[in-house]
């Protein structure tokens, strides 16, 4: 096995690992809850999938009523998919947001990698992928959305970092839209960019 590769290996079993305890969860927690378990935009199924473009986050739990008007589509038909597969389980939405989770770190190496030493860059992507910090956004499946938007803007980053060709800036554009449909936060990358 070549470095990069043991080097993507570890990472990745390092950031699943340090967050593996959330496969045990026994129930929904704080917004889980309401958000996912008990959503009827979800509850709907795939019959209701198309609601979830024209409903707003919380609007799908609390009705018309709801004060906050986020916008997340992919992010709910993503609970909508686990719903679908494999009903109400949360191993496997635990699952999910663990992959997530080790999906941005690879992105953050991937990128380290391109602009500083090949140690420094490991050991950042190692660093960022045991930090508390993240524990959140982990173990939360409704925090989701902050691993899908860390996801897109990264990978965005990456697409269009450099001389991109077309075909590289019309990928790093769905790239970050899907992250607008996840969470309102990469709507700065373009300023960051």
């Amino acid at each position: 096995m070549n470095a990069t590769l043991r080097s993507r290996a570890l990472i990745a079993a390092l950031a699943l690992a340090a967050f593996a305890i959330t496969l045990g969860a026994k129930g929904f927690v704080r917004d889980d809850r309401w958000l996912i378990a008990e959503n009827p935009l979800i509850q709907q199924g795939l019959s209701g999938a198309g609601r979830h473009f024209t409903t707003g986050y919380w609007e799908g739990v609390v009705g018309r009523a709801a004060q906050i008007q986020e916008y997340r589509p992919l992010l709910t038909l993503s609970y909508l998919a686990h719903f679908a597969t494999t009903g109400p389980a949360k191993a496997p939405m635990h699952l999910a947001n663990m992959l997530l989770h080790a999906l941005v770190c690879l992105l953050l190496w991937e990128g380290l990698r391109r602009r500083v030493a090949p140690g420094a860059a490991l050991f950042a992507a190692l660093v960022f992928a045991v930090m508390p910090i993240h524990a959140e956004a982990v173990s939360y499946i409704s925090s989701r959305s902050e691993l899908l938007a860390a996801a897109s803007v990264l990978g965005a980053w990456l697409l269009l970092s450099g001389n991109p060709s077309d075909r590289k800036i019309l990928a790093g554009a769905a790239v970050f839209g899907a992250g607008l449909l996840s969470k309102e936060h990469p709507v700065l990358f373009p300023f960051w960019l």
